[in-house]
């Protein structure tokens, strides 16, 4: 899947309920309850409609993207190389 795919992916997902999990250097996750999305200045910003929730994504670093039936995957590398993994499943 490239990059493309990624932004159709994420045009079908607005206003779902979403679980969006970080892990690697640093791990968290984060409940979206209506989800929405914009890209500004290379940067994809995920966040909640109804809440202050949010991840925000350095689109030139995604390393390789998978997806399976219900779940996405991004695989990222920050700086100082260490692999990080941002899960966004469905509900």
């Amino acid at each position: 899947m490239d990059k493309s795919e990624l932004i159709s992916f994420l045009e079908s997902c607005k206003g779902k309920k979403m679980l969006i999990k970080n892990s690697g250097y640093m791990a968290c996750q984060t409940e979206i309850n209506k989800f929405d999305f914009y890209i500004k200045y290379e940067m994809l910003h995920m966040h909640d409609l109804e809440t202050d929730n949010y991840v925000v994504v350095h689109l030139p670093r995604i390393k390789e993207i998978m997806r399976e039936e219900r779940e996405f995957y991004l695989t990222i590398y920050i700086d100082d190389e260490i692999e990080s993994e941002v899960s966004i499943k469905v509900y």
